[in-house]
C-alpha cells in the first residue's frame, strides 16, 4: 500500500481564489505527530482577486495542536507564504469551521477547532479532514 506522504499532492486542488487539501489517515497523523509538529500540503499558487497570482503557498496542519493550542482536541491551522507576499486576506478552514480573516503578519491560528468534529470520511470510509484557504477580494481604500 502506498504511504500517505506519496498521495498528499494528488488530494490537492486548488480554484481561481481558493484551494482545498484532502488530508486521509488523520488520526493516524494526528498519533504520529505530537503536539507542535505539522504536516505541509504541497506547494500552490493561487490568484488573489485585485492582488494577483501568489506563488509558493503552503497549508501548515499541526493535527494534534500548535505549540500554543490550549484545548485538549485542537488542531491548527496556518497559511505559509513567501516573506514578500503581498498584502492579502483570507479566510481558512478545517472542515466546516472557518476562522478569519488573516493576513501575512497574522496567518492562522493554535486554537483553530476541535479536530473531532471536523472529521468527514474519505470514499473508502476512513477518517479524513478537508483543509481550505480562500482568499478574499482586496478592499478598495
Amino acid at each position: 500500500p502506498q504511504q500517505p506522504e506519496q498521495r498528499r499532492p494528488a488530494e490537492l486542488q486548488v480554484y481561481p481564489d481558493r484551494a482545498e487539501w484532502l488530508v486521509r489517515d488523520v488520526l493516524a497523523w494526528k498519533q504520529n505527530l505530537p503536539k507542535g509538529q505539522a504536516m505541509d500540503s504541497p506547494p500552490f499558487d493561487c490568484e488573489v482577486p485585485g492582488v494577483g497570482t501568489l506563488h509558493g503557498l503552503m497549508l501548515r496542519f499541526y493535527p494534534g495542536g500548535g505549540v500554543h493550542a490550549r484545548a485538549e482536541d485542537t488542531c491548527s491551522l496556518y497559511l505559509v507564504h513567501p516573506f514578500d507576499m503581498p498584502w492579502a486576506k483570507y479566510e481558512l478552514a478545517i472542515g466546516n469551521c472557518v476562522q478569519g480573516p488573516f493576513d501575512p503578519i497574522f496567518g492562522g491560528s493554535d486554537d483553530f477547532c476541535s479536530l473531532a468534529a471536523s472529521l468527514t470520511e474519505d470514499e473508502t470510509g476512513q477518517p479524513a479532514v478537508c483543509l481550505g484557504v480562500r482568499f478574499l477580494p482586496a478592499q478598495l481604500p
